[in-house]
């Protein structure tokens, strides 16, 4: 069982690594130290077919594991939901009625190019 939490765990951090590209360093930082700290878990885990197989002392760091995963998560949490990106919301954003394109754009979408 321990295993599979964290592998569940571990597919859910490199989705969400994936997820916060292009955000500010500090943000993908806090999603990576995430990982981190999942990955070492994993490994802390692998060999224990289940909880009571790890000792208490491997069971407290693990719980400082998950605590400092979870901070992390609430600061990134905290900064998205302060300055949640726009093209989350509403997709790629263009202007009403912006006609600026290039004369190479009009042709590819189809709309002829008068000189």
């Amino acid at each position: 069982m321990s295993q599979s939490l964290t592998q569940q765990l571990k597919t859910t951090c490199l989705t969400l690594l994936g997820s916060i590209q292009g955000l500010p360093s500090t943000i993908q930082d806090k999603g990576q130290q995430v990982s981190s700290s999942i990955e070492e878990l994993q490994a802390s885990f692998s060999s224990a077919g289940c909880f009571q197989d790890l000792s208490s002392s491997a069971l407290a760091w693990s719980r400082e594991m998950v605590t400092k995963a979870q901070e992390s998560l609430e600061e990134l949490l905290e900064y998205l939901t302060q300055n949640i990106p726009l093209d989350w919301i509403v997709g790629p954003f263009t202007p009403a009625g912006d006609s600026t394109l290039c004369p190479d754009e009009m042709v590819e979408e189809g709309k002829k190019v008068e000189a």
